[in-house]
Formats: C-alpha cells, sequence, structure tokens
C-alpha cells in the first residue's frame, strides 16, 4: 500500500466522521438524476458526498450486513444489522473507497476535504424500497427524492452498457422475476398489458415501478405521510436555479454562489450526449423506442398507480403535489 493511501485510511477512521443530524440523504431511481442532484448539495459549506454506499459490487460490509440490489424494508421492521450498519454510513463512517466522491482526484486534497467537513449528502439509488422505514429510524436533515419520466430513464440505462442492456426475459414469470414484490392486484393488471410481463423494455418499466411505488403507496400510511422533498428532473433541468432554491430552503439552508455555477452543469456521470438543451434533452428518449414500446412503458407505471407522466416531456405536476411537502 502506497503511504498516501495508508496515510489516507488511517485518518478516515479518527477524523472526517459526520454530524447524522445534519445529514441529507438523496434518493431515487437509477439515471433519474440522483448525482446531479447530490453534486449540487454538495456544494453547501461543510457537506461531502457519499455515492451509493450500499452498492453490493464496490461495498462488500453492505452485502455482508444483510443487504442486497434493492432491499425491501417495511416501516416498523427491526433489522438491527441493517440499521447499524445504516447507522455508520450516515455518520460518514465509510473506508476510502469507491462510495467516497470527492471533489478532487488527488489523494491529498481528498483528505483535506474529508477532514474539513463534517457533514454528509448520501446517495442512494435503490433505497426506494425501505425509504420510510429509513425516514422513521434516522434523524437528519432531511430525505430529497427525485424522479425522472421512466422512458428518459430506461433509455438511460439501455445506453450506458452491459449491466441494462437487453436480455431475454421469456420463460419466467412476474413474481420469479419481481422475488414477489409485485402485489397480486398489480400483477393481475401487468398481465393484462400486452409486451409487460414478456419484454425488457416491460421489465425494466417495472423495476422503475417498483422503485417508486412502495415509497408513494406500499408503505404510506395517508396522503400525509410522505418524508421527503420530491422533486423531478425535469422540473430541476428546466427551472434550474428557482428548483434548486425551493430544495435547499425546504432543508433550511439558502443557496450559495457555487451551487448557481454548478446548476446547469452535467453531474460526473452524466450521458455522453448530455445536452444543456431542453428540447433535446427532456424529448431524447422518443427518438429512442418504438410507439409500442412507449406504450408499455407507460401502461406498466400508470398499473403501479403511478401515471404521472404520458408521451409529454413533462410529468403531471398537479398528480405529484399530493406526494411533496
Amino acid at each position: 500500500m502506497r503511504p498516501k493511501t495508508h496515510l489516507f485510511r488511517l485518518l478516515s477512521r479518527t477524523v472526517g466522521a459526520c454530524d447524522p443530524g445534519q445529514t441529507i440523504v438523496v434518493s431515487g431511481a437509477p439515471r433519474s438524476g440522483t448525482t446531479w442532484l447530490a453534486e449540487l448539495l454538495r456544494e453547501w459549506p461543510g457537506y461531502k458526498l457519499i455515492n451509493e454506499p450500499l452498492r453490493l459490487s464496490t461495498n462488500p460490509r453492505a452485502w455482508a450486513a444483510g443487504f442486497d440490489w434493492r432491499t425491501h424494508v417495511r416501516p416498523g421492521e427491526d433489522c438491527p444489522e441493517l440499521e447499524a450498519h445504516l447507522q455508520r454510513i450516515l455518520r460518514g463512517e465509510v473506508e476510502l473507497g469507491p462510495a467516497w466522491h470527492f471533489r478532487s482526484e488527488r489523494l491529498l486534497s481528498k483528505l483535506a476535504e474529508h477532514v474539513t467537513r463534517n457533514r454528509a449528502v448520501v446517495k442512494f439509488c435503490r433505497a426506494g424500497r425501505m425509504l420510510h422505514w429509513i425516514a422513521e429510524r434516522f434523524e437528519g436533515r432531511g430525505i430529497v427524492m427525485i424522479i425522472r419520466h421512466p422512458c428518459a430513464v430506461i433509455a438511460s440505462m439501455l445506453n450506458m452498457g452491459d449491466n441494462w442492456q437487453s436480455q431475454d426475459v421469456g420463460g419466467e414469470s412476474l413474481e420469479e422475476r419481481f422475488e414477489g414484490e409485485i402485489p397480486e392486484s398489480v400483477a393481475r393488471e401487468l398481465r393484462a398489458i400486452p409486451g409487460a410481463a414478456d419484454s425488457w423494455v416491460g421489465h425494466l418499466a417495472i423495476q422503475w415501478s417498483l422503485d417508486y411505488y412502495f415509497a408513494f403507496h406500499g408503505h404510506a400510511k395517508g396522503h400525509d405521510d410522505y418524508p421527503w422533498i420530491l422533486t423531478s428532473y425535469e422540473r430541476l433541468f428546466n427551472e434550474g436555479e428557482g428548483e434548486l432554491k425551493r430544495i435547499v430552503q425546504a432543508l433550511g439552508g439558502t443557496v450559495n454562489e457555487r451551487m448557481q455555477e454548478r446548476v446547469g452543469a452535467a453531474s460526473s456521470f452524466a450521458s455522453d450526449d448530455f445536452r444543456q438543451d431542453e428540447e433535446y434533452q427532456l424529448t431524447k428518449w422518443r427518438s429512442e423506442f418504438t410507439a409500442e414500446q412507449i406504450r408499455i412503458i407507460l401502461a406498466v407505471s400508470a398499473a403501479f398507480d403511478l401515471g404521472f407522466y404520458t408521451g409529454e416531456p413533462f410529468p403531471d405536476f398537479g398528480k405529484l403535489l399530493p406526494y411533496q411537502r
């Protein structure tokens, strides 16, 4: 081990811990803009970013603690090992590795950032099925959830590489592929949608829907039980500074100059064809799919009572409003 790396690991265990009462959680589906939003919030003085600390491929301790790729925990459920591990994450007790998403590429600059900042933004893109449990068990500065058009999300997934490339889903039932996560009432509707159960686009649409279903419906007790600040990729992209100001004020702060400078910039993990052009960026998914594929995606999300989006680029904000605080 190189001396600088050894020094970083040694100091990361003894300094740089975070105040969990100030931790901000960012949640959303993969490719929904979570990294972009988290990088904006990281620009608050005193904050640093922990990126996907529950991604099993790069965080084996999460696997050992009992997490899976999309852990499902209901409110009120007692999961001491999961809770203890998540508590460590929210305190910033994460070793050197891919979970830390520092501004600088230089090791000593990363160390300086780690030591001098004692607040954390923690970003998850697979926590929707335990988001109410997280809000119930942990006190923090707040949770911000972002949603994006399912067609845009799925198009971005398919363009990202092997993890989401088209696969043969023939021969498996919905229950087998989604481990019984789909409520039977929804499953009946899905079976009636041509292409939903036996196409890869339908599979990804179901996955997108499940990422939000338990947060919006499955675990919520009523229309006043949404413990997050809700935003959409489209509104953040289109309204920029104004939407960021609303989010930051809801968290008890003010937008600073650094945030203003970055709100129009792509995230570190944006697709290669990202453009700061509303017409292109918010509608490019239309050229990625056939009309039939778009029909499948929208019908699947509607079956989960998540019909916030249509063939238009923006969501129906009136339908999203009841889930906002």
